[in-house]
C-alpha cells in the first residue's frame, strides 16, 4: 500500500509540473507578443499627434491633453 500511494504521489506532481511547464510556454510568447503590440501603439500615438481642426474632446480622448 506505501509503495502504490508513492506511485500515485509522484504521477500526480509529474502532471502538475508539465501541466505547469505548458502553461507557461503558452504564455511566454502571448506576454511578448501583447508587449511588442502595446509597444508599437504608443509609439504610433506620440509620433503622429492630432491635427489641429480635431475637436478638443477627440484629442483629450486619444490622450494627448
Amino acid at each position: 500500500m506505501g509503495l502504490s500511494s508513492f506511485r500515485i504521489r509522484t504521477y500526480i506532481l509529474a502532471v502538475g509540473v508539465v501541466a505547469l511547464l505548458l502553461w507557461g510556454a503558452m504564455m511566454g510568447p502571448r506576454s511578448y507578443r501583447d508587449y511588442r503590440l502595446a509597444e508599437t501603439r504608443a509609439r504610433e500615438l506620440s509620433a503622429d499627434p492630432p491635427p489641429a481642426e480635431y475637436p478638443a474632446a477627440r484629442a483629450t480622448a486619444w490622450g494627448y491633453r
